[in-house]
């Protein structure tokens, strides 16, 4: 036997056939307490009918901001239970399509074939321990990955 409220029945019947609470409880293999356990959860009717009018306007939303919305409307309503109703009703959202990158006319980086055919420059800005302020230009064959050249410089404040 599975499930809490099946063996919740069985209790019941077993009490009525003469045996006792505790008897029962035991025989069914339920303790006291969850036999006696009374769900509270209320009809979530009004809450999925105001959820459906809210993505007729905002099909957009998602759980979190339908949760927020009828918070601020005085529903008294926990977030996890907005999203258990969202999963059980099948609100989910479809995953935004990705847009493509429109090229604006710039070069796409050219990929090294030989030695010196593609260089690359970089500045890297420095500090020394004493406190004064140095430039750095490296220049870098790509192909080789070898520094051409390393020129550094101080910088007067």
């Amino acid at each position: 036997m599975s499930g809490a409220p099946a063996r919740r029945l069985v209790v019941r019947a077993l009490v009525e056939k003469g045996l006792s609470t505790a008897r029962a409880c035991e025989a069914v293999d339920i303790s006291r307490s969850s036999f006696a356990y009374e769900s509270r959860r209320v009809d979530d009717v009004e809450v999925v009918e105001r959820i459906k009018e809210i993505r007729e306007k905002k099909p957009r939303w998602g759980y979190k901001r339908v949760h927020a919305k009828l918070r601020s409307e005085g529903f008294a309503v926990n977030h996890k239970r907005i999203e258990r109703i969202w999963r059980e009703h099948g609100f989910t959202l479809p995953a935004r399509r990705k847009r493509k990158k429109v090229r604006t006319g710039q070069t796409i980086p050219v990929t090294a074939v030989r030695p010196n055919h593609v260089w690359t420059y970089d500045f890297m800005f420095d500090s020394t321990h004493q406190g004064r302020r140095m430039k750095v230009l490296t220049v870098i064959d790509e192909f080789t990955r070898e520094a051409l050249a390393v020129v550094s410089m101080t910088i007067e404040n």
